[in-house]
C-alpha cells in the first residue's frame, strides 16, 4: 500500500515557483522542522485513534455483535472475524485519506488544491479504495485475509470516521500557518 501511495504522490506536477527556490544545501535534511512536527502529529492521531479503536473491541465489545463463527484456528482473540475486518479496514482507509494530506508541502496549500486535476493520484488512491473493498466484500479474497463483509452502514461510519485525517490535517495546518 505505502509503494502505491508513493506512486500516487510521486504523480504530483510541479510546483508553481519551484524553481525559483534557491537550491537547498547538500548537507540540509530534506525533511523540515515543521514537516517532522506534522508527521509526528499526524502518527500520534492514527496511534490515538487506533488504539482507542482496538481497546474499546477488546473490553468494551465495540463492533462485536453480528460476526459469523471465528474460523479455525483463530488467532485474533478476543477480537472476533468482524472487529478484525473493521479494525483493518479503518487502518486502510486512514491510509487512503492521508494521502491526501501528503500532496500539500506547506501549510499555506491545503492537500485538496488542484486534486481533481491529477488523474493518476485519483486512479492510485481510488484502486487502493476499490481493493480494499474487494478484499472485505469478496468471499475467496475474505477468506483469504480472514475478514468479513460489512454492512452498509458499516462502511459508512468508516469512510466517515477515518476521514477525520482530513479535517485533523487542515486544523493542523491553519495552526501552523497562525504560529509561522
Amino acid at each position: 500500500m505505502d509503494t502505491f501511495a508513493a506512486i500516487a504522490l510521486c504523480s504530483e506536477p510541479p510546483r508553481p515557483g519551484l524553481m525559483r527556490m534557491p537550491p537547498k544545501r547538500k548537507d540540509e535534511n530534506i525533511l523540515t522542522p515543521a514537516m517532522v512536527r506534522t508527521i509526528f502529529l499526524t502518527a500520534a492521531f492514527f496511534v490515538v485513534v487506533m488504539l482507542t479503536l482496538l481497546a474499546g473491541m477488546k473490553w468494551e465489545n465495540w463492533f462485536a455483535q453480528g460476526s459469523g463463527p471465528d474460523p479455525e484456528p483463530w488467532e485474533f482473540a478476543p477480537l472476533n472475524v468482524r472487529q478484525v475486518s473493521i479494525f483493518f479496514t479503518v487502518y486502510i482507509f486512514f491510509q487512503v485519506w492521508n494521502q491526501i494530506n501528503c500532496r500539500s508541502l506547506v501549510p499555506e496549500v491545503s492537500g485538496f488544491r488542484g486534486l481533481l486535476g491529477n488523474p493518476t493520484f485519483l486512479t492510485i488512491a481510488g484502486t487502493v479504495a476499490v481493493v480494499q473493498v474487494l478484499i472485505i466484500s469478496t468471499p475467496f479474497l475474505s477468506q483469504l485475509f480472514k475478514v468479513e463483509p460489512l454492512s452498509l452502514v458499516d462502511w459508512v461510519l468508516i469512510l466517515a470516521g477515518t476521514a477525520s485525517v482530513l479535517v485533523f490535517a487542515e486544523v493542523m495546518r491553519r495552526i501552523r500557518m497562525i504560529s509561522a
